[in-house]
């Protein structure tokens, strides 16, 4: 079933709090010598992250209710991983927050998060249809997963050719004729989703 929050309709005039979003590009599973590690992609550099840190970084993925209800915060990422019976979480999620491998950001102030970040999508763009002009679909494999509003499918389709996520939004907004503070507040409700569904990555700027 194809969701998003595209439009912003379910939150006008609702507080939506610090959200939480996994950083860096998965690279699989790392075996030396006997112990094993995961690869998280980095611009300058690969993270090789313990099974336990793993756990908690995937973890960012993995509660799509909370994703999609915009309630994954920092607190929900912490006691879904106790309750996954990780040991150590507090650490862990204190260690991934300062080398920048999960990051929290308020959607209806996004501007730091987004001068930070850079968005790549890795999901296939369906656009619109006839009967439904002004809804534009992502997929994967050709599953639908998300229906968004052109400004939404706009900035996820081009945010790739730009150095930060705030410098593509502001390219887009200047282009339609809307604020970029509207626009960047639009996408930034779906950017939870989009990235927990694995329709798109973040990479610090």
């Amino acid at each position: 079933m194809a969701w998003g929050n595209g439009d912003g309709a379910d939150t006008q005039g609702c507080v939506v709090p610090k959200l939480v979003v996994p950083v860096g590009f998965e690279n699989g599973a790392r075996w030396r010598d006997g112990d094993l590690t995961h690869e998280v992609m980095l611009p300058n550099a690969a993270a090789q992250l313990p099974p336990d840190t793993h756990a908690v970084w995937l973890a960012a993925f993995t509660d799509v209710d909370a994703v999609s209800e915009l309630r994954f915060t920092l607190a929900e990422l912490v006691g879904f991983c106790k309750r996954l019976g990780v040991a150590g979480v507090d650490e862990i999620v204190g260690n991934l927050l300062e080398s920048g491998l999960v990051a929290e950001f308020d959607p209806d102030a996004p501007e730091d998060f987004f001068a930070r970040h850079r968005f790549y999508p890795s999901a296939d763009a369906l656009g619109n249809s006839e009967d439904r002009p002004t809804v534009f679909r992502i997929a994967r494999e050709g599953r639908v997963l998300f229906e968004v509003n052109v400004h939404v499918f706009g900035v996820w389709s081009t945010s790739v050719y730009f150095p930060s996520l705030a410098e593509g939004i502001a390219k887009y907004a200047a282009g339609v004729d809307i604020p970029a503070a509207e626009i960047g507040r639009r996408f930034a409700l779906s950017l939870p989703a989009l990235v927990a569904n694995r329709c798109g990555f973040l990479q610090p700027a």
